[in-house]
């Protein structure tokens, strides 16, 4: 069953400008605009999500970082640290993108090399968080609070 958030995607107002006819959307995790597309909308809305409602800092949260997954190149959409470990994967997905067991089996991909003890996926309107618990991943209602993790 999909989670409920605090903060509806239709509410969530990011920094958009336009350059050379191109929205751009503010990536304050990177202090940098990037191009607005749908799935990047997501992924600013679900950090706003962390750091707001959850208390992750900012500073612990990177995003699009590198990876290789059975030999190939592949980019994360957002991984969080706490004392250097990653704690929590997120695979984002434009808001048009059904979360069924390709997207899913593509974060348990991301998951065999990053490690974290939560994983969740998010299409902006529905959202699924999992802990792993003895070696299985247990769906769970909500994050955990950054301090708690």
């Amino acid at each position: 069953m999909s989670a409920c958030l605090p903060i509806k995607i239709e509410d969530y107002t990011p920094s958009v400008i336009k350059k050379n006819n191109i929205l751009n959307i503010w990536d304050n995790s990177r202090k940098i605009f990037l191009k607005l597309t749908p799935e990047e909308f997501v992924r600013q809305f679900f950090i706003h999500y962390l750091t707001t409602f959850k208390d992750f800092p900012l500073s612990n949260i990177a995003t699009e970082t590198g990876i290789r997954v059975n030999n190939r190149k592949k980019r994360t959409d957002i991984i969080a640290f706490k004392n250097n470990l990653p704690v929590l994967l997120v695979e984002c997905k434009s808001m048009d993108v059904e979360l069924n067991n390709k997207t899913i089996l593509q974060l348990s991909n991301y998951q065999s090399v990053i490690l974290a003890t939560f994983i969740a996926i998010t299409n902006g309107n529905f959202h699924f968080f999992y802990k792993k618990v003895d070696m299985q991943w247990i769906e769970i209602d909500e994050l955990p609070n950054y301090k708690n993790i």
